[in-house]
């Protein structure tokens, strides 16, 4: 069996999560590590678009934890990367993104970067006089190998109009 473990982070994933408050979003990031817990400002990223929103350290129930609040209408619907700055303008990347989906409810996921969508193969059922007229055409063409290739022809015709009369 695979690994079920989240990737490793500098915050706590069981404790973070994202929501609305009024206009804004809210972003919160539990027992956050030493270099997340110096960030002034978080951006979030998505393309070429870009969104700032300020991040403060406060302290629930004895667990310190960053606050981040950004405005709504500054992201548009789309997974936003977070990437953290701190007084002396480094940027770290979060371990995180944040899934905007409308009216939906916010979801804080796991990870940097988003892992690689493949569209499913589609797979088509057969009905039943399909199946039939598959096999049917199958030990046809092996009973009529050894008729000449203008005889086989027109069996096969004849056959072909006889089995759609019947399917009608």
């Amino acid at each position: 069996m695979g690994n079920s473990l989240p990737p490793p982070a500098g915050f706590d994933l069981v404790g973070s999560f994202a929501r609305r408050r009024g206009t804004d979003v809210e972003i919160i990031l539990a027992r956050p590590g030493t270099a997340l817990a110096r960030s002034i400002e978080l951006r979030l990223t998505k393309g070429s678009r870009s969104a700032t929103g300020t991040a403060v350290l406060t302290e629930k129930a004895g667990e310190p934890r960053l606050e981040i609040r950004i405005e709504r209408n500054a992201l548009s619907n789309g997974s936003w990367r977070l990437r953290a700055r701190d007084e002396s303008r480094s940027t770290k990347k979060v371990p995180a993104r944040l899934l905007v989906q409308g009216d939906r409810p916010l979801v804080l996921l796991w990870g940097s970067d988003d892992p690689v969508s493949l569209i499913p193969v589609r797979r088509y059922r057969v009905g039943t006089r399909q199946w039939a007229a598959g096999k049917l055409g199958s030990m046809l063409d092996a009973a009529l190998r050894i008729a000449p290739d203008a005889r086989a022809a027109r069996i096969r015709a004849a056959i072909r109009r006889t089995a759609r009369r019947a399917l009608r």
